[in-house]
C-alpha cells in the first residue's frame, strides 16, 4: 500500500508526464497494434480503410460483461493509498475523489463499448451500459501503476498484466469518447484550420495535460434518465451537444431533470442537421 503522500507524488508525476508515459507504455505491445505513429492501440477491425459517414455506422445494444478481471483485486492494492484511519481505499476513483478530484468528477452513466467493426464499407458498433468511473478504476489505475514503475517505486505492473490485451473489450470496461476534428474550410485561399484545446488536469479526470481536437466528449446520454439513454444513443447527437458546450459555451444541463432534448426544435441542432443534409457540413464518422 502507498501512503497518501506517496500516492499524490506518483499522481503528480503521471499528470506532468502523461504524453511521454503513454508513448513508453505503448512500446509494451506489438507495433502492429499501434495506430500509425501514435501511442494509440487498436484491434485491426477498429480501423477503417477509408472514412465512413456516420450513417454507414450502425449502433446496437449488447449486455455488458459481468464480473471483475481475474487477479485484479489482488494487484490493485499496490496503487491504492491508505486512508487516515489506516484502511485502504476500495477503488482508484474513491482515492481520486478524496485526494485529487478534478473540477468535473461525476460517476455518470456511459455507453460502454462492447464490439466494433469499422474495417468494411459499412461499420458497426455495439454498446452496453457502463459508468464513467469504470474507466477511471482500471485505466487510470494502470497509468498510475506504470508511472510508479517508471519512478522506481514499484518493481512490476501486475494490474497491466491482469488486463491482458487492452483491445480485448471483454476483459475490461471501455468508455468511448468522440473526438471531432473540426475543419473550417476557407474556399478563397484553399486552406483549412482546426481548433485544439488543452485538457486541464485540474478540471478533467482523464488525459489531463494533453492537447486534443475539439470538441471531445464521452459517448453518453445528456443525463441518466432512462428515456434519454435511448433518445441520445446517437453519435451525431452526442457531437451536437459537445459542439454547443465547447464552441458556444452552452451548459450541459438541457432542461429540468426527466425531460428529453427535442433535437428538431433546438435551433442549433436543427441548423447543423440541415447544413449537413445540404452538404455544407460534412461528418465522416471514422
Amino acid at each position: 500500500m502507498m501512503s497518501a503522500e506517496e500516492w499524490l507524488r506518483v499522481r503528480a508525476y503521471l499528470q506532468a508526464n502523461r504524453h511521454a508515459l503513454s508513448n513508453s507504455a505503448a512500446g509494451l505491445y506489438p507495433a502492429s497494434r499501434r495506430v500509425e505513429e501514435t501511442s494509440l492501440l487498436a484491434a485491426p477491425s477498429w480501423i477503417p480503410g477509408t472514412p465512413l459517414d456516420l450513417e454507414a455506422i450502425s449502433l446496437s445494444c449488447v449486455p455488458a460483461p459481468d464480473g471483475p478481471i481475474e487477479g485484479w483485486d489482488a494487484a490493485l492494492g499496490n496503487v491504492l493509498p491508505v486512508r487516515e484511519d489506516g484502511q485502504p481505499y476500495r477503488s482508484y476513483s474513491a482515492a481520486m475523489a478524496d485526494l485529487a478530484a478534478p473540477r468535473i468528477f461525476e460517476n455518470r452513466s456511459t455507453y460502454r463499448l462492447g464490439d466494433a467493426d469499422l474495417a468494411g464499407p459499412k461499420g458497426s458498433m455495439a454498446f452496453g451500459r457502463g459508468t464513467y468511473f469504470d474507466g477511471i478504476d482500471i485505466g487510470e489505475a494502470c497509468a498510475h501503476e506504470y508511472a510508479a514503475v517508471t519512478m522506481g517505486i514499484l518493481p512490476d505492473a501486475p494490474l497491466r498484466a491482469a488486463v491482458g490485451e487492452p483491445w480485448d473489450l471483454g476483459r475490461r470496461p471501455v468508455n468511448a469518447a468522440i473526438s471531432t476534428l473540426t475543419l473550417r474550410i476557407d474556399h478563397s485561399s484553399g486552406t483549412a484550420t482546426f481548433p485544439l484545446h488543452r485538457r486541464d488536469p485540474a478540471s478533467v479526470g482523464h488525459a489531463g495535460g494533453l492537447y486534443q481536437v475539439l470538441p471531445v466528449g464521452m459517448f453518453q446520454a445528456s443525463d441518466d434518465e432512462p428515456q434519454n439513454q435511448v433518445s441520445d444513443f446517437s453519435l451525431w447527437r452526442c457531437m451536437l451537444r459537445e459542439f454547443a458546450e465547447e464552441l458556444l459555451g452552452q451548459p450541459e444541463e438541457y432542461g429540468p431533470r426527466g425531460t428529453s432534448i427535442n433535437y428538431q426544435d433546438w435551433p442549433f441542432a436543427r441548423r447543423m442537421s440541415e447544413a449537413r443534409a445540404a452538404g455544407s457540413v460534412r461528418a465522416p464518422g471514422a
